[in-house]
């Protein structure tokens, strides 16, 4: 909706920490099956999460706004989870660091949101440390952008889940958006959730 008003750089950035959220909280598989489907068979080295669609079809909106070829991007976010090719892992930095940090806690915790919040923090900070050594300089309007834009991605499932809300909030502090910001936002995009799942029911009556 609002990131044509985020410099290209920026908009690199978000893309990057939208698709964060998105897996954030999604349920993990192995091998294409559940922690509760899990046989001696399962290859426990193909790791993926459970795509929610919602959140995809936001995400294409979001690379068609930052002017990149939708299917092009998301099919790059997703190639690593149907191989295990390096050439998918060099598609998708964020999916190979949040991975990565899963893969040292055992595997009976990995759905656990307490330690989906811890990972996703660490990845979130990385993130943000390529602000200055990229030296990217925002805009005061930017980081807001950013956070509203967030809200939507998180609500598109229906609720922002307790991992989402942490991040989110981690996300505010690091790039210091203060606290009424937060709340103001989130209240203008509930509305706008709101609105819009209100005019789908009554296009499909």
């Amino acid at each position: 909706m609002f990131l044509h008003l985020l410099s290209d750089d920026c908009q690199d950035l978000f893309l990057k920490i939208a698709h964060l959220v998105s897996i954030s909280d999604n349920t993990l598989l192995w091998d294409g099956k559940t922690e509760a489907e899990l046989t001696g068979d399962t290859n426990l080295q193909k790791v993926a999460v459970k795509e929610v669609e919602q959140e995809k079809a936001v995400l294409a909106q979001f690379a068609r706004e930052c002017g990149k070829d939708a299917d092009e991007w998301i099919g790059g976010l997703f190639v690593e989870r149907m191989s295990i090719a390096a050439f998918g892992e060099e598609m998708d930095e964020v999916w190979v660091a949040f991975k990565k940090k899963l893969k040292s806690i055992p595997l009976g915790k990995q759905n656990d949101p307490e330690e989906r919040i811890a990972v996703s923090f660490s990845v979130l900070e990385k993130l943000h440390a390529t602000v200055e050594e990229d030296e990217i300089e925002f805009l005061p309007a930017e980081p807001k952008v950013m956070l509203y834009e967030l809200f939507l991605l998180a609500l598109a499932d229906g609720d922002i889940s307790s991992v989402e809300d942490a991040l989110l909030r981690k996300f505010a502090d690091l790039f210091q958006i203060e606290e009424f910001l937060y709340d103001d936002l989130l209240e203008r995009a509930q509305g706008m959730n709101h609105e819009a799942v209100k005019a789908l029911s009554i296009i499909l009556e």
